[in-house]
């Protein structure tokens, strides 16, 4: 569980930057431009963005790219990673109960 809180907070601060980054563009530019999801993936690993399309569509289920994962990229960067970094934070801080004997 604490790899899981680990990486929560990683990728809770990575959404912090991407925030970060995009307001010093707003100030340099005078607009504020959203990176979105896929183009931040593209950018970082553009093979496992262009391979994941064809294996969901072929062996898991095709509406599940569209218009699932689609949304999901179309999502700003940072609401993205910072969502699944508090989703991480949740699951790692769940405790198992402790049974009475």
């Amino acid at each position: 569980m604490i790899v899981l809180r680990i990486l929560g907070w990683v990728l809770v601060a990575a959404a912090l930057f991407l925030v970060g980054r995009e307001a010093l563009v707003w100030q340099e530019t005078g607009d504020w431009a959203v990176i979105p999801t896929g183009q931040l993936w593209f950018e970082l690993h553009r093979e496992s963005l262009l391979l994941l399309q064809p294996v969901i569509e072929r062996y898991i289920w095709p509406p599940l790219w569209d218009p699932g994962i689609t949304t999901i990229l179309q999502w700003p960067a940072w609401a993205a990673v910072g969502g699944l970094g508090l989703i991480l934070l949740l699951i790692g801080s769940v405790r198992p109960r402790r049974r009475r004997a």
